[in-house]
């Protein structure tokens, strides 16, 4: 049995030496230094400032191969081909037009040629001559058809089948070798093409082609800095053609053609925001993985925002309205599938934004007050959304709206009462559902409490008869007081105590102030009934505490 015993501890110690054994190589390849009291501890300082010495120089020479093996390839490339197509753009006038597009083509067998004989030795240069052979090769065809004095190919069609031809034949390429450098080069030769083309269904199309497969290629071999690049160029494609078209004929577009126009810049959203959602990060989301939305949705709308502006359009609102929906439902889809907070956020807030834009064209009168109770709806749908950021980007809102209308020369009527419902509601609201929002502290509902208290007896006073405005405040704070014992609220009784304040200090200036007789009397003796009655309450309130006790 001891015997046993001794063998099975030989084994145990044996099984523990060879684990520390192989952990010892592990942080050996890997350059992690022992844990201390473990293995070995390195005490030789001189060996530590030599192992420090060794890693810097070994970083700085990894810098010095970079610059010169990558970057100087890059500029060196770069540089030549901008001096060929420099050279094909000569006017060569006593030479047949079609020449310099033929020795362009020359060019290019020779630079891919020799792409392929360095492929081996210098991969980074092998490529660097790849993408500039087929840069070449795409210019020299541009040039049959422009840059020259005389086209040698008249057809605008030839040209646009022709650059079509070799924007695929390098995607091929870029497929074969997996290069995403290759794959964005021949998606903005296809933009370019499309450009070119001066065909607006034509544009569309392409546009929209590139948004699907590079959405495709960034879900099929996770390519995210591909998307990252389209994403811009995309829409300012979009945008360059139809500025470009607007100065070619000198007029705007005709209104059928508007709002074709923002169909495709929202179906370029909505490619990029669908190919997000079957994104590999794990939940919770990050601030960074926000930020492709942020991206995408800012420069949708900021598209159509330029097109729209720029534009004579007759019923803008109703297209701000449209687009109002697109941007909520997209909130919509990302809470739903993804519970997505950022991209919730960015795609709510625009598609509030564009609500508020309705509002504002659609000439109503008074559209101030539409856009208070905008913000109610706003708070409501942020519930659902759990976002505490809409909220305070909503209140923020809120108070910018109330102080435009306040300084506005907008006559204050019994509407503007909108403000101050709106924020007790809306305070309400956040009170109900405090905890979905993760809304920590009162600072926000207090913050819509102090709108109303404030709103509500500055409405009345412009709006109801002078002799009645105090009876009216009065009632207000009968009101607060009322809800404060229905919902056992303390902060509406506080509400309820200030505005008998405000009331009592604006009798006592119309007391000294009016000549009014009978106003005066009223108001003193109502307020003087009102204030007993609740002391009445609180009285009984008290017996009632103590009885209980």
């Amino acid at each position: 049995m001891d015997t046993s015993n001794k063998n099975d501890n030989l084994d145990l110690l044996s099984l523990t030496q060879k684990l520390e054994n192989r952990i010892s190589k592990i942080e050996s390849f890997l350059k992690i230094n022992p844990i201390e009291g473990e293995l070995s501890n390195i005490t030789d300082e001189t060996t530590e400032t030599k192992l420090v010495k060794e890693t810097d120089e070994e970083r700085e020479e990894k810098l010095e191969l970079k610059i010169g093996q990558s970057w100087l390839a890059f500029i060196g490339t770069t540089v030549m081909i901008i001096g060929l197509c420099f050279l094909l753009s000569l006017s060569y006038e006593s030479l047949p037009a079609y020449l310099p597009s033929l020795i362009g083509y020359v060019l290019t067998a020779m630079l891919f040629v020799l792409s392929q004989r360095v492929d081996r030795s210098y991969e980074n240069i092998a490529g660097y001559l790849l993408s500039g052979s087929m840069i070449l090769l795409f210019y020299s065809t541009l040039r049959f058809h422009f840059f020259g004095i005389t086209a040698a190919i008249q057809s605008n069609s030839t040209e646009v089948i022709l650059l079509c031809l070799i924007a695929i034949t390098n995607m091929v390429i870029a497929l074969w070798k997996k290069s995403i450098y290759l794959a964005g080069l021949s998606l903005t030769m296809a933009l370019i093409t499309a450009v070119v083309s001066n065909e607006s269904f034509f544009l569309y199309s392409v546009a929209t082609l590139v948004v699907l497969f590079g959405s495709y290629l960034r879900l099929q071999f996770n390519w995210v800095g591909l998307i990252m690049y389209l994403m811009p160029i995309t829409y300012f494609t979009h945008l360059l053609w139809y500025f470009i078209h607007n100065t070619a004929t000198g007029n705007d577009l005709t209104p059928i053609s508007i709002p074709f126009n923002l169909l495709f810049v929202l179906v370029y959203a909505f490619i990029y925001s669908i190919s997000y959602l079957k994104r590999e990060e794990p939940r919770p989301e990050n601030l960074n993985s926000g930020l492709f939305t942020f991206f995408n949705s800012v420069l949708a709308f900021l598209s159509i925002l330029l097109i729209l502006l720029s534009s004579k359009y007759g019923t803008p609102s109703l297209v701000y309205f449209f687009i109002s929906i697109f941007f909520i439902a997209m909130a919509i889809i990302f809470w739903i599938k993804e519970h997505s907070r950022y991209s919730t956020f960015f795609y709510a807030m625009l598609g509030y934004l564009s609500l508020s834009l309705a509002i504002i064209y659609w000439g109503v009168g008074d559209y101030l007050i539409w856009l208070c109770w905008q913000s109610f709806l706003v708070v409501v749908t942020s519930v659902w959304f759990r976002s505490k950021y809409i909220v305070v980007a909503n209140f923020i809102i809120y108070l910018f709206v109330l102080i435009a209308y306040l300084t506005s020369s907008l006559l204050i009527n019994y509407a503007s009462l909108s403000f101050g419902v709106v924020a007790l509601l809306s305070a309400r609201i956040l009170n109900w559902q405090k905890d979905k929002l993760e809304l920590q502290t009162e600072q926000m509902r207090n913050a819509y409490l102090a709108a109303a208290l404030f709103t509500i007896p500055y409405s009345l006073y412009h709006t109801v008869p002078e002799g009645l405005i105090s009876i009216s405040w009065i009632i207000v704070a009968v009101v607060y007081y009322l809800l404060s014992i229905l919902l056992n609220n303390k902060k509406y009784r506080w509400m309820s105590f200030i505005t008998f304040l405000l009331t009592l200090i604006y009798i006592a200036i119309i007391g000294f102030t009016s000549s009014d007789l009978i106003y005066k009397t009223v108001s003193f003796l109502a307020l003087g009934i009102v204030l007993l009655v609740v002391s009445i309450y609180y009285a009984k309130r008290k017996v009632k505490t103590t009885q209980t006790n």
